[in-house]
């Protein structure tokens, strides 16, 4: 179950869990207005096949935003092969602890 009310400017968004319980508090999530507005657009959409439709064109605009982003790191310089080598090579796990 969704409510909604402002809060200056910004759309929040109530979810109660379905298992709620004395333990459970509800979660308030602000969302923006675009956030809002798209919401207010999708509201419509209740086929699966729709809902696949749309998030591939979801992840193909997302895909282009952050190719647009690359292409203008690379052209400032702030990307370089070197750098793309080094990152190659790069350790970055977790430690952890052995075991005892």
């Amino acid at each position: 179950m969704f409510y909604n009310t402002r809060n200056r400017g910004f759309q929040k968004m109530c979810i109660f869990a379905p298992d709620f319980n004395a333990k459970t508090m509800l979660q308030t999530t602000a969302i923006s207005p675009a956030q809002y507005e798209v919401l207010n657009m999708l509201s419509c959409v209740t086929r699966d096949e729709d809902v696949a439709a749309l998030k591939n064109v979801i992840v193909q605009f997302l895909n282009s935003r952050l190719q647009n982003e690359l292409d203008r790191l690379w052209e400032n310089g702030d990307i370089t092969e070197e750098k793309i080598n080094k990152w190659g090579h790069e350790h970055m796990r977790t430690p952890y602890k052995p075991r005892a």
